[in-house]
């Protein structure tokens, strides 16, 4: 179920409720690329997609994270881009914790959402990708792992006009 985002002061409409248009949708159904490195792998993309200028997006992002160490927690960064792992930042989502708890290869949820809008004045047609890397602790492997019965998703929404949310991030 996908949440409202309503600003301090801002009044909810029909209008604003509506679940927006889906413009992006990847899948990944099986295990990612692996990471143990600070260098960026890509863990799922969607192609093709065409962000309006105007217009505010939102990028939701969920699945697993496991790391193959027992320690307790580890750091691993994830992050929004476009083109690819090196191409332009959308959004840091930052450190996210993977806490195995003792146990080797224990699945994390992860439920990742930005909101951001395209003011470049030209439409953006482009492949958005979430992307991971070693943050911190052990030097243990990471994986997004997914199945055919579990998978991962990103998918991208367009939740109106980008005046409909001041002071959100900027896609470009």
């Amino acid at each position: 179920m996908r949440a409202y985002h309503f600003l301090a002061g801002e009044k909810a409409t029909a209008t604003k409720m509506n679940l927006g248009e889906m413009v992006g949708w990847g899948v990944l159904a099986a295990n990612a690329p692996t990471t143990a490195s600070t260098t960026e792998v890509a863990v799922i993309s969607a192609t093709g997609v065409t962000l309006r200028t105007g217009r505010a997006y939102q990028f939701e992002l969920r699945g697993l994270l496991q790391h193959a160490s027992a320690s307790t927690t580890d750091l691993v960064a994830m992050r929004l881009r476009r083109t690819s792992t090196t191409g332009t930042l959308i959004r840091n989502w930052g450190s996210q914790v993977v806490s195995n708890r003792g146990t080797v290869s224990r699945n994390n949820f992860v439920n990742l959402s930005h909101i951001g809008a395209n003011d470049t004045g030209s439409d953006l047609v482009t492949t958005v990708l979430a992307t991971y890397s070693w943050d911190t602790g052990s030097t243990s492997t990471f994986t997004f792992a997914a199945t055919v019965a579990t998978p991962a998703t990103l998918a991208i929404f367009d939740i109106g006009p980008s005046s409909d949310y001041p002071g959100i991030g900027p896609i470009t």
